[in-house]
């Protein structure tokens, strides 16, 4: 699913939003991970799979999560 976005994303250059927030508070357990950095970066492994690399940008944030959006970088 990552990965069409990605692709459709390319292909028109526009920024995507992602719906949904994702939470910046650290997994259980951990110091650092959070369900944003897992989402990011599943979106730059999806870039690097098509050949291109996207900018991921956090919005709308609020004590504890925030909403995500990305688009294609020019090269």
């Amino acid at each position: 699913m990552t990965l069409n976005l990605v692709e459709q994303a390319q292909k028109d250059g526009k920024r995507r939003e992602l719906p949904g927030r994702f939470s910046t508070q650290p997994y259980e357990g951990r110091k650092g991970p959070s369900e944003y950095g897992t989402v990011a970066s599943q979106l730059h492994r999806a870039a690097r799979a098509v050949g291109c690399k996207v900018q991921v940008r956090r919005f709308d944030p609020d004590a504890t999560s925030c909403r995500v959006t990305f688009r294609v970088a020019k090269t």
